[in-house]
């Protein structure tokens, strides 16, 4: 067994910790990531997901294997709330994070990698893949829990095929991999991987993540409000039909999307205010069992990152809904059961792949409408 030790800090606030949402280092998480990267990076070579699926066992253990890589976290990190007593929203942390603890920006801790058979090139590039180019815990995907390593400063070489070729053809294990096939492009995959960059560095990550939190509005927003609010959805509130020109944009960063209507407001007895939410998730009709799915989350295939000279944004173009997915429009809430008002019925809206793909470049377009700039990897 050999070992790699890391030097760590975090860049933003990393919202990581137990079930109880108290913050604190878990080896299990960083494991995760770690297990996420070499997804991506078996998916850019191999053509299925039972052949990544072989050679994830490979590296990180399964029910028939033992891992050749493990993870320790050593050193002692301070934990904050730090939306306690805050009136003023952080936009890209949303309303989930109340009550939950952070490690703050500016921790230092170590990350130790025990590591058998396995090169030591393959697990050091690995490891400071996850680390530049991920952040941990709740809101990862919206720069929270981005980290930076004493070792090695950031490097797109990291994001390039033809490094991964030369670090994996090293390997005996696996050095194979890059002549297996092209790719599986269901996956996120360095070959589906676009890369863009806003340059500008900050004093502190809440200028950082305020700036970024503005940014990822004006993307989002047409006007005042979303797109689909704007096109549909403010009518199906109001218990109207749903217009066939609605436009569902903002999906591609990530599923349910919660709305609500601040003019149709109602009082509570109590006098607090109660206003109608719409979700829209997804839903696909599971064959065997012939029941409907829905409520399930599904993560953006863009990933906002906050580094020291700026932000850069991952966007990956694989499939995003599996075969036969559906949108689905389904009200929330106890607006209905005290405003007298109809309540809408739940509303399955298309979806397809060539939509998202659209969608995406959609998406592409407007962050470099906002100062982003694709950079070449």
């Amino acid at each position: 067994m050999r070992k790699l030790t890391f030097e760590l800090e975090f860049i933003t606030p990393a919202f990581i910790g137990n079930a109880q949402k108290q913050a604190e280092l878990r080896p299990a998480s960083f494991v995760g990531l770690l297990r996420w990267w070499w997804r991506v990076i078996l998916a850019t070579y191999l053509n299925n997901s039972e052949e990544i699926f072989k050679y994830e066992a490979e590296l990180f253990g399964s029910q028939e294997k033992t891992a050749k890589i493990m993870v320790r976290t050593k050193g002692h990190v301070s934990t904050v709330d730090i939306l306690k007593d805050r009136r003023e929203p952080i936009y890209m942390l949303g309303m989930g994070a109340r009550g939950r603890t952070c490690i703050p920006s500016g921790s230092k801790f170590y990350l130790e990698v025990i590591y058998r058979e396995v090169s030591e090139q393959l697990v050091r590039s690995l490891v400071n893949l996850a680390i530049n180019f991920s952040g941990i815990g709740y809101r990862a995907r919206k720069g929270f829990g981005n980290m930076k390593s004493k070792e090695e400063s950031l490097s797109l070489r990291l994001l390039s095929r033809d490094y991964w070729s030369e670090i994996l053809s090293k390997d005996k294990i696996f050095k194979d991999i890059p002549k297996i096939g092209s790719g599986f492009n269901d996956l996120p995959n360095l070959n589906n991987l676009r890369v863009l960059r806003y340059q500008r560095a900050f004093d502190n990550w809440e200028d950082a993540i305020r700036f970024l939190g503005n940014l990822y509005r004006k993307v989002r927003l047409r006007d005042s409000r979303t797109y689909e609010y704007e096109t549909g959805i403010a009518q199906y509130i109001r218990s109207n039909p749903i217009p066939k020109s609605i436009e569902l944009k903002n999906y591609v960063f990530g599923l349910p999307i919660m709305y609500q209507s601040k003019s149709l407001e109602k009082r509570q007895q109590n006098n607090k205010p109660v206003r109608p939410q719409a979700q829209l998730n997804w839903s696909t009709q599971r064959r065997q069992e012939n029941e409907e799915r829905s409520d399930r989350r599904r993560g953006s295939p863009f990933i906002f990152l906050v580094k020291e000279d700026g932000f850069y944004v991952l966007a990956f173009m694989c499939r995003f809904l599996p075969e036969g997915a559906n949108f689905l429009l389904q009200t929330k809430g106890k607006y209905w059961d005290i405003s007298g008002i109809r309540k809408p019925g739940r509303e399955n809206l298309p979806y397809s792949e060539e939509k998202f793909r659209r969608d995406f470049e959609d998406a592409v377009s407007r962050l470099k409408s906002v100062g982003f700039v694709e950079v070449k990897v």
